[in-house]
């Protein structure tokens, strides 16, 4: 290719659709070009270069659990996690995943470290690359009746269960599932570690996030499309305002002192009904 004879802006053209070895060939014969305009183009594109060496080199390292399993013979490994452990308001949500093995996920991470923009964009990257993935709710109510850690196992259980077809590993953040029929590992700090727990993660914020915006159209006292039922100050203070919803959590300091003498549940809140959200990648691995 004779970039010389081609202009600035058609280079610049060239450069953005090429990628690997290509951009690599044609930002070294760049580099001399008498051009500043053209010099400046090599050097945009050797930073592409090595921020895609950095990038390939960390998902390696994301990969490296999946990887040891593959080995060991393992082929649908889950990874799940959870969100909303420290809410006031507003269900726990857990997700589960599990990715083709040759997904390969740019900009994926721990969904803490990303942007609510890059979270979302990531959502329909994961499902495409997905085998299954499953989201599923433990309610307030349930919360308050089975107590934070049982309600925390019970909805990455539910999510894990309703997955079609079945894993045969569960990589979990934090906690070792208590199943019988399926080997586990808790991984700590699993949503930095492992591509897998990052991507049910990343599902599991995002589809938090949006339904605790869509309950601020309900209850817009208390700024859960800022908040997501987290207890900010604004938000205490619109709890001892205003009171309490039908979203918080009873059991939960401030609200608990709210009802104090009332904290005895029935059969009620064991029978709360959940919601369990399923799909299925097309290809499997």
């Amino acid at each position: 290719m004779e970039l010389d004879k081609k202009s600035v802006a058609e280079i610049r053209a060239i450069l953005r659709a090429t990628k690997g070895r290509e951009l690599k060939v044609l930002a070294q014969a760049l580099i001399n070009d008498r051009r500043v305009g053209a010099r400046r183009l090599a050097e945009s594109a050797q930073t592409r270069l090595d921020w895609g060496r950095r990038e390939d080199g960390r998902l390696r390292r994301l990969m490296k659990y999946e990887s040891d399993l593959a080995r060991q013979g393992y082929s649908l490994i889950a990874g799940a996690d959870e969100v909303g452990r420290g809410a006031l308001a507003g269900p726990l949500v857990a997700a589960a995943v599990i990715l083709r093995s040759d997904a390969h996920i740019i900009g994926i991470n721990d969904s803490k470290k990303l942007t609510a923009s890059q979270r979302e964009q990531l959502v329909d990257e994961i499902k495409a690359v997905a085998v299954a993935w499953t989201i599923a709710e433990t309610s307030q109510e349930e919360i308050d009746s089975l107590g934070l850690q049982s309600a925390n196992m019970t909805a990455l259980s539910r999510a894990v269960e309703s997955l079609d077809p079945a894993p045969d590993f569960i990589i979990c953040d934090g906690f070792k599932l208590k199943c019988e029929i399926l080997p586990s590992m808790a991984l700590i700090k699993g949503d930095s570690l492992s591509q897998t727990v990052a991507a049910a993660s990343i599902l599991a914020k995002v589809y938090r996030d949006n339904l605790m915006r869509a309950h601020h159209d309900v209850h817009p006292d208390y700024g859960f499309n800022d908040n997501k039922g987290y207890a900010t100050a604004s938000h205490i203070e619109a709890i001892k305002k205003t009171g309490p919803c039908a979203l918080h959590r009873r059991s939960f300091y401030p609200v608990s002192e709210i009802y104090k003498d009332q904290l005895t549940f029935d059969d009620a809140f064991l029978k709360a009904e959940y919601t369990v959200i399923q799909d299925h990648g097309k290809s499997k691995v």
